[in-house]
């Protein structure tokens, strides 16, 4: 065999071949692992989800408090709930406005009075208590009565003695001021500071109005009252086993709670 034919039949081995090659090459890259499901046979499912219908509330079950007990009252919704919420102040403890005690305030023996007179050549300012036998003492006219009037009335009680009845002065203006009307609580009890003495406040009174004894008072209550300048010791054990020995507190009362350290 000469050499052409040999070139000639090499070369149609070659074309051959590419046809044949050409003719198995597949575009798309075998996956081994790939599922194919006849198209005939595969059908895509769509799932519908219902949503759930909230249950009607029953009537005739009772309806549960907050804490989970029963209760077959029914209780009714609040038409404005703003009026109904109960909001935690703080003790007032802010000094009276001594403008708005006349109306309100009765005066009591110990309170420390500021008396002002001035009118027909006279203008004195006076500083004197209410004693112990709820009176005050002035210049010309003596004692006058000053325990259970308001300041207003006094202050009339006053004017009417210098000008009406001993005919002291022609015209007299009278202005009665406290110059302080609250108490001061500390020590052992959870809100320490000043609260205004309005009206009658006793001691176990104060106490709670200054949250409670703490944790760290004395197991009896044991506590001091200042009152001027007089130191009394008492065991708050006695006022709750008798309540008539609560004492009524005044105007510049100081209490300590006592610590306990056992």
């Amino acid at each position: 065999m000469n050499k052409s034919t040999l070139v000639m039949l090499l070369r149609f081995w070659m074309l051959l071949g590419g046809i044949l090659f050409s003719g198995c090459r597949s575009t798309s890259v075998f996956d081994p692992y790939e599922v194919v499901f006849p198209e005939d046979e595969f059908q895509p499912v769509t799932v519908q989800v219902e949503e759930p219908v909230p249950e009607a509330e029953d009537a005739s079950r009772p309806r549960r408090r907050w804490f989970g007990r029963g209760s077959s009252e029914e209780v009714p919704e609040p038409e404005n709930p703003q009026e109904n919420d109960v909001v935690a102040t703080a003790p007032e403890t802010e000094l009276v406005n001594p403008e708005t005690l006349p109306d309100r305030y009765l005066l009591r023996v110990g309170d420390q009075l500021q008396i002002h007179i001035s009118g027909s050549g006279i203008d004195e300012q006076l500083e004197m208590p209410v004693d112990e036998n709820g009176e005050i003492t002035l210049r010309f006219i003596g004692r006058i009565r000053a325990v259970g009037r308001s300041l207003s009335e006094l202050e009339r009680e006053i004017e009417l003695e210098y000008t009406e009845r001993q005919r002291i002065f022609r015209e007299v203006f009278v202005r009665v001021n406290v110059p302080y009307t609250f108490y001061f609580i500390g020590g052992e009890v959870r809100q320490p500071g000043r609260y205004p003495l309005s009206g009658r406040v006793t001691l176990s009174q104060a106490i709670v109005a200054a949250g409670n004894f703490t944790e760290w008072a004395r197991r009896d209550g044991r506590l001091t009252l200042v009152r001027n300048n007089e130191r009394t010791v008492i065991l708050f054990r006695d006022i709750l086993e008798d309540p008539s020995r609560d004492i009524e507190l005044r105007t510049g009362d100081v209490i300590t709670v006592e610590r306990s350290f056992l």
